[in-house]
């Protein structure tokens, strides 16, 4: 029946979903509308701390900026627009085989 496949189906999709990965993209350090910078800071390092608690991996990709290696364990810098989408499916890869 359709239900025994499609709760077959979902087993399969759960046992196989073990990670999940963020990836972020910055063009530079957090600003909202204040100018509160150093709470900014202390905020994004609070929401990837508690993205981590919930086995989450992160991943920055600066855009034009190397801010995300102050606040994302794994990172990696695109100095031209046009390498952002090969440097994310390069990145994305090396996650996935990990």
């Amino acid at each position: 029946a359709w239900t025994g496949r499609g709760s077959r189906q979902e087993k399969q999709r759960s046992t196989v979903q073990k990670r999940k990965i963020l990836f972020v993209f910055s063009d530079g350090d957090p600003a909202f509308q204040t100018n509160y910078s150093v709470w900014e800071k202390k905020h994004l390092h609070y929401a990837i701390e508690q993205v981590t608690k919930a086995h989450i991996e992160t991943f920055g990709i600066g855009i034009c900026s190397d801010s995300v290696s102050k606040f994302y364990p794994h990172y990696s810098i695109v100095n031209e627009i046009e390498d952002l989408g090969k440097e994310t499916l390069t990145q994305l890869k090396k996650f996935l085989v990990r």
